[in-house]
């Protein structure tokens, strides 16, 4: 008698509990630059978007000032965003290259200023690997 009200009652919690929602790629963003954690999900959710994710972090980031494990997280976002990009005008990196710029403006940290630094080099040798 209790193996069936176990079952029950463990079928009734899995009506209330959520599995894996697949998140937008802003929410993604968000959680990533103001938490830090970045999911394996999140590659697929960013990954390939280009420029479009750079676009999401000025709409997330707005005039805030940033702290330098957010400026990483920053990073780490505009390196998965361009890791699989495929050629086109849309994945062109303007603003990928303006944040970059905006993030270097803020900071004296020679190792941040490094990570920018290597960011961009990534982010434009991807794109002349895919004009």
């Amino acid at each position: 008698m209790k193996v069936p009200i176990a079952l029950l009652f463990a079928l009734f919690i899995s009506v209330f509990c959520w599995g894996q929602i697949a998140a937008s790629p802003e929410e993604a963003i968000t959680r990533i630059i103001n938490s830090g954690l970045l999911e394996g999900h999140d590659q697929k959710v960013i990954g390939g978007m280009g420029d479009a994710a750079a676009v999401i972090v000025t709409k997330v980031v707005g005039d805030k000032k940033l702290t330098t494990s957010q400026v990483d997280s920053v990073l780490i976002i505009l390196n998965s965003a361009f890791g699989a990009v495929e050629a086109s005008a849309e994945r062109e990196p303007k603003t990928a290259l303006f944040v970059l710029r905006c993030l270097e403006s803020t900071t004296q940290d020679r190792g941040l200023l490094q990570r920018i630094d290597k960011t961009r080099k990534y982010i434009q040798g991807r794109w002349v690997e895919h004009p």
